[in-house]
């Protein structure tokens, strides 16, 4: 079984909801607070319905190289931006 983990480009999601009318289980949830889409089970149908690409699936072993290269993280652990 394939183990993916979810990303929510945070400066990208709009929240307009596209993600929980997408998902036959319901479950990604726009954030009363933030305006941005939360949850997943990782079937992807959120991420195709996205109509600004703000919702991707990684592999899990992807991750770590993924935030340094988007610079989320600097390759010393150091926390750079709130992208996701």
């Amino acid at each position: 079984m394939a183990r993916y983990g979810m990303l929510i480009n945070t400066k990208k999601c709009i929240g307009c909801g596209m993600c929980s009318q997408a998902c036959p289980w319901n479950m990604p949830r726009v954030d009363t607070e933030t305006g941005v889409s939360t949850k997943c089970i990782s079937c992807g149908r959120c991420a195709e319905q996205c109509p600004n690409g703000a919702i991707q699936f990684i592999d899990w072993q992807d991750i770590p190289r993924k935030i340094i290269d988007e610079g989320i993280v600097e390759d010393n652990g150091a926390f750079v931006c709130e992208a996701y």
